[in-house]
């Protein structure tokens, strides 16, 4: 999910946790100074030890728990809320009329949201790589940018932060990432070897990435603490193997929510099918929703909610079915297995900046996905608090 050029949707209400934001400390030039950097490691080596002692402890209830396991947890979750999370320029002729959503949600799109190192294509964002952030700068960004999309400090809904450049981890980065991290190690510590630099590059890539995810995250909690926060796709549906470690501990304790992503990368067919390379027997895109589900709410734990993004139309990869409307196996699973593998609800998304996308997603939602949206919704108490659809 990425919506280029394009404001974030506002609008009100809900209950969250506070939290104390920490500015990083920076130098001039914007590199962060020794200081952060053993600061943040070992903070990084103190969560990994937790981790393996909690992973020994649980070793038996490593995988996740099945689905009969999943139907009985979701017993225990009180209330299904809906959210409508609709943006783009044209968002507005798609309304989410008669639909029991609340709309007390506020994405922050990379681009607009401080100053995120990225690579783009072919341009290259705030230099790239997190190792070149200056931290000073992205966090007084980040204040201004809050005062643009968040006005209200008093605003108790969800708040995303969306930022899919690259995560926080050293083995998943693509080989881009990987080699400009190694250029601006081997620019800092001339005359090492080829291997010493590819340690350094891990070393100082991890630490930047997480002072900048977990920095941009606290300051977010103290400046709007009665918002709920989280990052999208974390963890999410295609690659949940990395999110199986002790590595990401801190992100899961830093959050108020927690939001993976169970987009459609495949279309579902029935079981006696047989599925093309772009398509996915219904069974499996099933246990997939209901796995990164039950690894949410073990994260999540009992008091943070679980909330996953679904997107009405199949991801942009498939090269045979790229962003057409989901058929109504997907849709049915997108909407119900969350709720009975333990989700305290789900965030419909969507971004629409062409005509062409209004008319098939305005007739598909009132038509398809309002009577199962209806059906599945169990408000919460705060729920009363977000705008309906009208």
């Amino acid at each position: 999910m990425a919506a280029e050029g394009w404001p974030v949707v506002i609008a009100a209400a809900g209950q969250a946790d506070s939290g104390e934001a920490r500015r990083a400390m920076v130098r001039p030039g914007g590199r962060m100074t020794a200081m952060i950097r053993r600061t943040v490691l070992h903070g990084m080596l103190a969560a990994l030890a937790l981790g393996l002692g909690m992973a020994a402890a649980c070793a038996q209830t490593r995988q996740p728990p099945a689905l009969q396991d999943a139907q009985q947890q979701s017993l225990q979750r009180p209330f299904y809320d809906v959210y409508w999370c609709v943006t783009g320029a044209l968002a507005n002729q798609a309304p989410p009329t008669g639909m029991n959503v609340r709309q007390d949600i506020v994405i922050f799109y990379d681009h607009r949201f401080g100053l995120y190192p990225r690579f783009a294509g072919s341009e290259v964002r705030n230099g790239g790589i997190p190792q070149a952030t200056d931290m000073g700068k992205h966090l007084a960004q980040v204040r201004k940018d809050l005062d643009r999309d968040m006005p209200d400090r008093n605003f108790a809904g969800i708040a995303v932060i969306d930022y899919e450049g690259w995560w926080p981890d050293w083995e998943t980065q693509n080989v881009e990432i990987k080699r400009a991290s190694q250029q601006y190690a081997r620019q800092r510590n001339p005359g090492k070897t080829a291997a010493q630099i590819d340690q350094i590059a891990k070393a100082e890539f991890e630490v930047a990435a997480k002072s900048v995810m977990l920095e941009t995250l606290l300051l977010c909690k103290q400046a709007r603490p009665k918002a709920k926060w989280g990052y999208y796709a974390y963890p999410d549906l295609w690659r949940p193997e990395r999110f199986a470690t002790a590595t990401y501990a801190w992100l899961w304790e830093a959050s108020d929510v927690i939001m993976p992503s169970i987009y459609a990368l495949k279309k579902s067919v029935p079981d006696a099918g047989s599925p093309k390379p772009t398509e996915i027997k219904l069974s499996d895109y099933k246990k997939e929703i209901t796995d990164v589900i039950a690894l949410s709410r073990r994260y999540a734990g009992p008091n943070k909610p679980v909330l996953p993004f679904v997107w009405f139309r199949y991801h942009d990869v498939n090269k045979d079915y790229a962003n057409q409307l989901v058929n109504d196996m997907d849709l049915d699973a997108m909407m119900n297995v969350p709720k009975a593998a333990g989700a305290d609800g789900v965030i419909i998304w969507n971004h629409i900046v062409e005509q062409r996308w209004v008319t098939d997603f305005r007739n598909f939602t009132q038509s398809k996905a309002k009577p199962l949206v209806n059906a599945a919704v169990k408000p919460s108490a705060s729920a009363a608090a977000g705008k309906s659809g009208k």
